[in-house]
């Protein structure tokens, strides 16, 4: 992971051996920081998790903390609130323009298999962007959702209308009552009724489980949302369709979901 030469301002995570998938491209998720801060390593551990199964990861800003960053570093009040969806959006454009033969990827990404994701303010910026970007395939939304428009944050001006724009299935992620994004995420989830809407709860607070080996569960349940929403794993589809799906079954989560029952791949399992 790290910053490219022509994209400085991002950080990218990628599998270190792209050998290993020389019959395949890579989707791309395009990551919005907690704080909508300047630091890619906030969720260190979670986009490790994602890219080492075949992502290309770009998060704005560069590697503040984590086990790549300076240890006495500290972010302060001019690292927050740094970084918005246009951010999201220079990732994407450079990716378009840089997966040539010749470009530093050698056209290993898939252009057409693109995803947003984010935690808190940086979950925002992905619903901003999912309801505006036709060619975003897939949305995961960790412990926020469209939070009332506050002055103390004129940069981010959100709309209840975005929901009303989504055209793709959506897992909101969040944590239990502490967690200031849970309500939010609820009140989303009872506005959204004309795409799937995957709603998992866990027993954790506002910073989910970012810091845990591996992202914790909450990276899993992304990855395997991802795996079937942008690389078609019908593994990974069990996770969340029928009423033996993994998540349903699994006692970590409380889920709810809606319109579920229109996938095919639902009415595949239920009968």
């Amino acid at each position: 992971m790290g910053a490219l030469p022509t994209l400085p301002q991002h950080t990218l995570y990628r599998p270190a051996d792209l050998s290993a998938f020389d019959n395949e491209t890579l989707p791309i998720i395009l990551w919005g920081n907690g704080g909508c801060t300047d630091d890619a390593g906030s969720a260190f551990n979670h986009l490790v998790e994602l890219a080492s199964h075949g992502y290309a990861v770009f998060a704005s800003g560069s590697l503040l903390s984590g086990p790549l960053a300076a240890p006495d570093f500290r972010l302060s009040s001019d690292h927050y609130m740094t970084t918005d969806h246009t951010d999201m959006l220079d990732a994407l454009e450079w990716a378009d323009h840089n997966n040539t033969p010749k470009g530093p990827l050698k056209g290993k990404l898939n252009l057409d298999a693109v995803a947003v994701s984010g935690h808190s303010c940086g979950g925002i910026l992905s619903l901003k962007l999912a309801s505006s970007i036709h060619r975003i395939k897939a949305v995961v939304v960790h412990n926020s959702g469209i939070f009332p428009n506050r002055s103390e944050r004129p940069m981010l001006v959100t709309d209840k209308a975005w929901l009303q724009n989504l055209h793709t299935p959506v897992l909101y992620i969040i944590g239990n009552i502490s967690d200031v994004g849970s309500a939010v995420a609820r009140d989303d989830f009872s506005r959204i009724d004309h795409v799937p809407v995957f709603l998992a709860q866990l027993d954790v607070g506002h910073g989910g489980t970012f810091k845990e080996p591996f992202g914790g569960a909450a990276a899993r349940a992304a990855r395997l949302w991802f795996d079937w929403q942008l690389k078609g794993k019908r593994s990974a589809a069990a996770s969340f369709i029928g009423a033996q799906c993994g998540l349903c079954t699994d006692p970590i989560w409380v889920i709810q979901r809606k319109r579920f029952d229109q996938l095919p791949e639902f009415q595949e399992k239920r009968h």
